[in-house]
């Protein structure tokens, strides 16, 4: 891809032969993330969000978000891995938010979290989720354009997000 100015999302996935990798892009406007998009180009999936206007993939509307009861499955990147909380089972991150993003919106996962709180990978991810009934946060603060801190949960109940956001307070 020498020469590409496509902002590849898990470059490191994509460089090492994965298939689990995409393309994010987020409009803001007025400091709020109104649209996302998430494209999956080995898994032929394209998702699409418009605040209020809820979600689809390739075309097709996602149903909301369904929270399960504990223990919920939370992947992370680093050290959150190997902690231990009895109301979560912990996994890696998939190395690409264009992936875990809608993973969390089918219900594959119940949180994720990541330390690191660039726009481009997390505000199509975190309005797909939030449009859908879940919940996006920084250090406990609504997640959105302009928004840093040291850890983003996503998840699809408020009960998930705490868990993890309590374990990384540990």
């Amino acid at each position: 891809m020498r020469g590409s100015s496509i902002p590849f999302d898990g470059t490191r996935n994509f460089a090492h032969g994965s298939e689990d990798f995409g393309v994010m892009l987020a409009e803001v406007r007025g400091g709020q993330t109104v649209r996302g998009w998430i494209w999956q180009p080995r898994h032929d999936q394209f998702f699409e969000v418009e605040r209020g206007s809820g979600a689809t993939c390739n075309g097709e509307p996602l149903s909301p978000v369904r929270p399960h009861d504990a223990p919920w499955t939370a992947a992370v990147w680093g050290t959150l891995e190997s902690a231990h909380d009895p109301r979560l089972q912990m996994r890696r991150t998939r190395g690409a938010c264009a992936i875990d993003y809608p993973a969390l919106a089918r219900g594959e996962v119940d949180a994720l979290a990541y330390r690191s709180i660039h726009p481009w990978d997390h505000l199509a991810g975190a309005l797909l989720v939030t449009e859908l009934g879940g919940v996006s946060r920084v250090d406990g603060r609504p997640y959105g354009p302009g928004v840093t801190g040291a850890l983003i949960v996503t998840a699809s109940s408020e009960q998930a997000a705490q868990a993890v956001e309590d374990l990384a307070r540990t």
